[in-house]
Order: structure tokens, then sequence, then C-alpha cells
């Protein structure tokens, strides 16, 4: 295995690139989407099909975190060419998934009515609201074994083929949803369509990890202590999922029951935007686990990647999070109009949160390959208690902005939580890694600066707009033009400042030469990239 800080910058880069790159493409096809399904399904049927993925992510705790833990027990294995003993754990978590939706099963069909009238979800012309549901957990439940084919590419290590599957999951599905939005106006039919496309693409996959990364037949086996400790962990992950279920999903089925579906349209709306933005990060920063946890069998020096991806996933963070919040309200108002522009302080809130959450994703890898998911498991009961009750107090007090005031203090808390106990459990100072972060002030204040100058302008221009062409479609589509161009002005600032800080690593050199193929570009990086030897000695 390559060793030194350097190599190990590169081998964090290329899987997370290639997942980023794909997650950026669905984000911008998932963003498209939005408008149309608010346009053809209207603002009450937009928020029944934000509901329903809420109650499809809630079915997905049944998943009892079998998907991490076959990628952090099949990784080593798979990585030996033990195929023997990966078939063994393919197998059996499958098998615990499939046992776990179907004795869930009746209390789903039993309780789907009450929770529809509950919600006042609106029923479809063939399918009833309760129907819808039921649907809805079968689908979830297909995805979530079809989904195992996907997860043996990251346990492999195959990450071209990962970002393939993931790129392809979303695209399809989105597409097939919004056509069938725009072809049917009929929630029912777009909900069919968004689950059979993602089905055939994962179905393929699974066909595909199946032949080459499980390549044996291997009968089930129950031995009690391996299914003891296989669950003992994936239910430890487990709590992590629902703590981010919690975050993401819960207030909007409170808002549903406090305020109506008409609030949690525009809630959808920031959420969705914020969960697009998280994606990029953290597909790439999931790609640490597998490596995190071979890395530990082999005895090479995990903590040394904890820190390259930690300072990764700072930059993604700013990128990809901090520096959308300068153009946000601009954004939200181009792109929904009416609807993103009430959101936009649901959008701040979610997204303070969520940065927090991102920048904690490689401690749970590294919880995680330790074999010491209680660590997040704590994490995700703190961050649980924290926001169920602080959230239903502060709806009832703020409405929408306060169920993500809730939410946000909830995330930042657990991750905060988290990040002392991973450093407890490897005897390693947090100073170190907070002084890392803390590295970046000088982005966070080209951030803040182009907050300033983009939102004071913005709503003093937005007041005196006469209420027919306030939100208009023509007027937004100017200050679509804008977004982009404020956005990439940040971005550049950002750059700007670095390069004169000499903070820029040689690793970010080779990578703007990889990607800028201009022969005096590649030179200059060439030239300009600090030695090796240097990075290595700081």
């Amino acid at each position: 295995m390559k060793t030194g800080l350097l190599t190990e910058q590169q081998t964090a880069f290329v899987p997370a690139g290639l997942l980023v790159s794909a997650r950026v493409a669905n984000m911008a096809v998932g963003l498209g989407m939005i408008p149309l399904l608010i346009h053809f399904l209207g603002g009450d049927g937009f928020a029944a099909w934000a509901l329903l993925l809420a109650a499809s992510a809630a079915f997905s705790a049944l998943e009892i975190g079998m998907p991490l833990a076959f990628v952090k027990f099949a990784a080593p294995l798979i990585c030996e060419g033990n195929w023997a003993q990966v078939g063994v754990v393919f197998n059996n978590a499958m098998s615990i998934q499939l046992v776990a939706f179907t004795v869930a099963f009746p209390v789903v069909l039993w309780f789907s009515g009450s929770v529809a009238q509950l919600l006042r979800l609106p029923g479809g012309e063939t399918l009833s609201a309760s129907e819808m549901i039921v649907f809805v957990y079968v689908a979830v439940a297909c995805r979530a074994v079809l989904q195992f084919g996907a997860h043996a590419f990251n346990a492999a290590r195959r990450f071209r083929a990962l970002a393939f599957v993931s790129f392809l999951q979303s695209f399809v599905s989105n597409v097939s949803a919004a056509i069938a939005a725009v072809w049917t106006r009929r929630l029912e039919m777009v909900l069919l369509a968004y689950w059979l496309s993602q089905f055939i693409v994962l179905a393929i996959s699974f066909i595909v990890a199946r032949r080459f990364y499980v390549r044996t037949s291997v009968a089930v086996t129950l031995k009690f202590t391996e299914l003891r400790d296989f669950l003992s962990h994936g239910l430890k992950i487990q709590v992590a999922d629902w703590a981010q279920i919690i975050n993401f999903q819960f207030d909007k089925f409170l808002i549903a029951s406090f305020l109506g579906l008409a609030a949690v349209a525009p809630y959808e709306v920031a959420n969705r935007s914020v969960l697009a933005l998280r994606s990029i990060p953290s597909s790439g920063l999931d790609s640490f686990l597998s490596t995190a946890a071979i890395s530990r069998i082999s005895g090479a020096d995990v903590w040394q990647r904890y820190q390259t991806v930690t300072r990764l996933a700072a930059i993604a963070v700013i990128v990809f999070m901090i520096a959308p919040l300068a153009i946000a309200p601009i954004f939200l108002y181009a792109w929904t109009g009416e609807m993103g522009y009430t959101s936009r302080w649901v959008f701040l809130g979610l997204l303070l949160g969520t940065a927090g959450n991102v920048l904690a994703l490689p401690a749970a890898a590294m919880a995680q390959a330790a074999g010491r998911a209680d660590l997040q498991a704590r994490a995700a009961i703190a961050a649980i208690l924290i926001n169920i009750p602080l959230s239903i107090v502060l709806v009832m007090e703020w409405g929408m902005a306060g169920a993500a005031a809730g939410t946000a203090v909830a995330m930042l808390g657990g991750a905060g939580l988290l990040l002392v106990h991973v450093h407890r459990a490897y005897d390693q100072p947090l100073s170190g890694t907070l002084k890392d972060l803390w590295s970046f002030w000088p982005l966070l204040v080209v951030c803040l600066a182009f907050a300033a100058i983009v939102y004071l302008p913005f709503e003093h221009w937005l007041s005196s707009l006469d209420v027919v062409s306030r939100y208009s479609w023509k007027t937004r589509i100017s200050l679509a033009l804008l977004t982009g161009a404020a956005y990439t002005a940040c971005l550049a600032s950002m750059a700007l400042v670095q390069f004169h800080r000499g903070a820029l690593e040689r690793i970010h050199y080779d990578f703007l030469s990889r990607w800028i193929r201009f022969k005096w570009f590649v030179a200059y990086c060439a030239a300009k990239a600090p030695p090796e030897r240097n990075r290595v000695a700081q």
C-alpha cells in the first residue's frame, strides 16, 4: 500500500471526485424537476409528494444499518479474495432486512389509513392516500434488497461503477417522475414512474455485483455469535440513520399536522435544496468507510487518512454548502418564485446544521471502521432527544423557520458530540482537527461578504416591484443568470484568497491541472505546487 501524506490525499480525491461528479449532475436534474412538480401537481400535490418521500425515508429505517454493516465487514474480505465469507455476509445482511420488512408490513397496513388522515394526504384516481403509503413501503423494501448491488461496488472499492449506478438511479427516477407529472398530472402515476425506473437500474446493478463481487452461492448460515455481532453493529448505525430521518423528514410531518399541507410545500423546497447540496460531499465521503476498514485491518495509519478526508470535507462544505448561502435568496426566488422566497430562512437553518453534520461524516466512518458504532449511536440519540421537543416547541412559535432552527441545533450538537467521542476513542487531540478546520476562516469571511453584497440589494429590489410582476417567471429568469454569476464570483474569490495565502497544497494543484488541461496551466501548477517533502514534514 502506498504511504505518505500526498498519496493518501490522492487516494481520497479519486473516489470522492467520481461520486461527487455523479451527484452534481443528479442535483441539477433533481432541482430542475421540482418547479415542474409544483406546476403540474399543484401545491397540495407537491406537498403530498414530499410527505410520501419522507415516509419512504422513515420506512428505510427498517434497513437496520445493514448497508453500512455489509460494507464494513465485506470490504476486507473482498480485498483478501475470501469470496465464500463475502457470500455469507451478503446473504445474511439481505436476510435480516427481508425479515424486518416482512414483520413490519402488517403494522404499516393497519395504520396507513390513520396516518393518511393525520397528514391530510389527498387520494388519487386509482390509489387512495393509505394505498399510496403501502405502495411506498413495498417499494422501499424492494429497493433495500436491490441496493446491495451498489453496496457491493462500494465494499469492493469499485468507485467508478458505484458512481455510475448512483447517477443512473437518481437521474432515471427523477426524469421518469417529471415526465409522468407533465403527461398525467396524477400523483400516483408519478410515484409509479419514480419507483419502477429505480428498480430497473438497481436490478441490473444487483445482478452484475452478484456475479463479480459475490462469486459464490453460499447458504445462509445462522451462527448466533455472528448474527449477534452483525445485528449489534447494524442497530448502532441505524440509530444514526434515525437521527437523519428526524433531522430531514420529521419536520414535514410536524408541519403537516400543525400548519397543514400549504406549509409543507415551501419547507420541502428548502429541505430538498439542502439535501441535494448535502448529497454532493456526502457521496464522496461515503467512500472513506471501505478504505478505513481495510486500512485498519492492514495496520495502515488510518488517522492520517482521517485528517486528509476531514480537510476535504471542510473544502466541500465551503464550496457546496456555505458559498451557496451567499446567493440563496436569489436562487430560491429564481427557482420556485414565492414558494422559494418564503422558505429562505428555513434553507439557512437547515444548511448550517447540515454543514456541521457533513464535517462529522469522516468521524462517523472512523467509528464504524473501528467497530465503535456505539459512538455514532450516542451522538445520534443526543441529536434525536434535542430535535423532537425543540422542533415541536419552535414550530408553534415561529412556524417553518422554527422547525428548521430546532433541527439545526440538534444536528450541530450531535456532530460536535461525535467528534469528541471519536477523538477520545483514538486517543487523539481534538484541537488538531479544530485547528485544521479553523484554517479555512478566510473563506468564510469571503462568503459573508458576498452574502451582504447580494442579499441587501436583492431585498430592496424585490420590495420595489409591483405584486403582478414580483413572482413572474420573466422577472425571475434574469435573476437565475445572476445567481450563477454570483456563485462563480464567490468561488473565484475564495480561490484567489487561498492562492494569496499560500494555502493551496500540492494535491490541489494536481487536481486543478487534471481538470484544466491547457499546457500553460499544467506547467504553472507544476512550478507553483509546493514540494512533496515540505507537505509531509508539516
